[in-house]
């Protein structure tokens, strides 16, 4: 009897064991429905002019969506209390749904006592609505797409996925009537090519963004910007690392190698990091630009911040993007030398690369720390010299000093009796400075491109073509690449088998992954181009170049060309900007098929070199 009992005991809970993880599992797939239609309903109440019946609608369907996601939510915390209680962001998720109960609950029961309440109307408001129902949609799609990490995919094709999609979505977004002033009507080859130039951080632009798009567009391209300059899967697992306890091994080893983290267990504190500085350097930056922009372009304070923060966002990514008419070429701003010194900055942090960020900031709290300790005698005071940057440091800020120098000087050389002539001297330099700062991948303009002299723009494509900083916001081959290759090269004319930096040897492998990006970045440059000849017919070959290397280095500097280019020019450029983002040999890694190593080798030969 006893064992009977026992058995039936066991047989009830393994039941509801199986019902658990059968309701957990609807609720989780119900939630990513729900947040599709949400996303779905948040576009048709915003991209387009709807009439008072079906508004209505839309607005009972918001209202059922609320209702639909505090139900299956509380199902979740029912189920699958455990789970969510190792979430990592526990409390924003807990924040989060009695936000959106206290929501729902004064919107159903007290709509008219809420609306007119001094302190409490913002909570009926339309916006916190959309606002939350965004991030609720965003985070639990955010799990599903994350969940992909777990299968055996390429991170080299999970990335050129992850870019595809949100260029995608952007097209579609941007394609929206609200996104486009009445009178224009954008054809769906500009709108890609905006998506694309915008979530690749490129900043080429086939229309005027001023002329074209509306407050909504040119929101849409600053979330594009901003997502495609930090990185799409930065984001995605961001939020999906926040909200969900644990992984499989696979999807940690590959958000690890995305990353570039040593260790596992650090990869949600280094996305974290991340996020947090890219966000203080872009709110900082805006204020300094909305200081030097405030009450002298004649818009009102809330346009003021816009811009300011939409010029933060585009130069600290690296994107060269504008919302004012002919770049920062437009009179409003021409002259406004303070404006293109902080956006010079901003380019300069971007283009630095996080690693660089990290690694100086674990050195300034090394200097703190001690100088805490020995201020409060808990140590003694010591001379010594913290082995604290690295070697990749120390070659990116050496290479980004020689560049930025040598490229200023330069350009002031070139141009001061050209381009610059007539202005002081003074302006001259910040004008040589900003001109040799946006060919590091942010291609914002402060004088007209066809004023520049001939060797003016041929040092400007070369600086296009060697980029910036890895794991940065910037394109082109990187200045690490470039670097290692060019030692090596030296070495190599030397009779020197091993290229040393800084007391260190260099590893052949880097040499060689070095000479690959070079040859294939050359490559695809030639190919391009060549292409372009036949598509553009009266333009130069200098003019074709310089926009594939623009494209390609995901610069955005143009000879006013961009918007001159044929429906399949635009493609291409389109494409290569697409192929720049993620890396010219990281694109054939995630298309070839990967290489399994053989047991045997061939007896080794040699050819004639050189």
């Amino acid at each position: 009897m006893q064992h009977n009992l026992r058995e039936r005991g066991l047989h009830i809970r393994i039941l509801f064991f199986r019902f658990k993880k059968r309701i957990v599992w609807l609720s989780n797939f119900f939630l990513f429905l729900l947040s599709l239609s949400s996303i779905f309903l948040l576009v048709l109440e915003y991209g387009y002019q709807l009439d008072a019946s079906v508004h209505l609608r839309v607005e009972n369907a918001f209202t059922l969506s609320f209702l639909l996601f505090f139900i299956v939510l509380t199902v979740r915390f029912v189920f699958n209390y455990r789970e969510v209680v190792r979430e990592k962001l526990l409390l924003v998720d807990i924040s989060s749904y009695i936000l959106l109960f206290f929501v729902l609950f004064v919107t159903l029961f007290f709509p008219q006592e809420v609306r007119y309440h001094p302190f409490l109307h913002f909570l009926t408001t339309k916006s916190l609505g959309a606002v939350l129902i965004a991030l609720l949609s965003i985070v639990n799609i955010s799990k599903f797409i994350f969940r992909l990490l777990s299968s055996k995919i390429n991170p080299s094709l999970l990335f050129i996925y992850s870019f595809l999609i949100l260029i995608l979505l952007g097209t579609g977004a941007l394609m929206l009537p609200n996104s486009t002033l009445p009178h224009i009507n954008l054809p769906f080859v500009d709108a890609l090519f905006m998506s694309t130039t915008s979530v690749c951080v490129t900043g080429l632009c086939s229309v005027d963004v001023a002329s074209t798009f509306t407050l909504m567009g040119q929101i849409i391209l600053l979330f594009l910007i901003q997502i495609g300059g930090v990185g799409v899967m930065t984001f995605t697992s961001f939020f999906a690392l926040s909200f969900m306890g644990k992984f499989s091994f696979g999807g940690s080893i590959l958000l690890k190698d995305f990353l570039n983290e040593d260790n596992l267990g650090n990869m949600f504190k280094t996305l974290v990091n991340i996020l947090i500085v890219t966000f203080i350097i872009e709110a900082l930056g805006a204020f300094l630009i909305w200081q030097s922009i405030h009450d002298q372009i004649g818009v009102s304070w809330k346009y003021e911040l816009f811009i300011s923060v939409f010029h933060a966002v585009s130069a600290f990514c690296n994107a060269g993007i504008s919302v004012f008419e002919g770049n920062l070429t437009n009179p409003l701003v021409i002259h406004n030398y303070s404006l293109q010194f902080w956006v010079a900055l901003l380019i300069i942090f971007g283009g630095l690369g996080f690693p660089i960020v990290f690694n100086y900031m674990k050195l300034i709290r090394h200097f703190v720390l001690n100088r805490f300790k020995v201020f409060f005698k808990k140590q003694d005071h010591y001379i010594h010299q913290p082995r604290i940057i690295n070697l990749h440091t120390r070659v990116v800020m050496v290479s980004t000093i020689i560049l930025l120098a040598g490229g200023t000087l330069l350009v002031f050389l070139l141009e001061r009796d050209h381009a610059f002539a007539g202005l002081r001297f003074t302006e001259q330099l910040v004008s040589s400075f900003f001109t040799a700062v946006t060919p590091r991948t942010a291609g914002f303009n402060n004088v007209n491109p066809l004023s520049l002299a001939q060797p003016t723009l041929f040092l400007v494509m070369v600086l296009m073509m060697i980029g910036a900083g890895p794991m940065s916001t910037a394109g082109g081959m990187k200045v690490t690449t470039v670097s290692v290759a060019f030692l090596s090269a030296i070495d190599i004319a030397r009779g020197k088998k091993r290229t040393e930096i800084g007391g260190q040897e260099i590893d052949p492998w880097y040499m060689d992954r070095a000479g690959a990006v070079i040859i294939l970045y050359l490559s695809y440059m030639m190919l391009a181009t060549g292409i372009l000849t036949f598509t553009e017919k009266g333009a130069t070959v200098f003019t074709l170049m310089y926009e594939v290397v623009s494209a390609l280095s995901t610069v955005g500097l143009s000879l006013n060309f961009s918007p001159e280019l044929s429906e399949m020019g635009k493609y291409i450029i389109a494409f290569s900007m697409f192929v720049g983002r993620i890396g010219v040999l990281a694109f054939l890694s995630g298309i070839l098929k990967r290489y399994k190593p053989k047991n045997y080798r061939y007896p080794k030969t040699g050819l004639i070199i050189g």
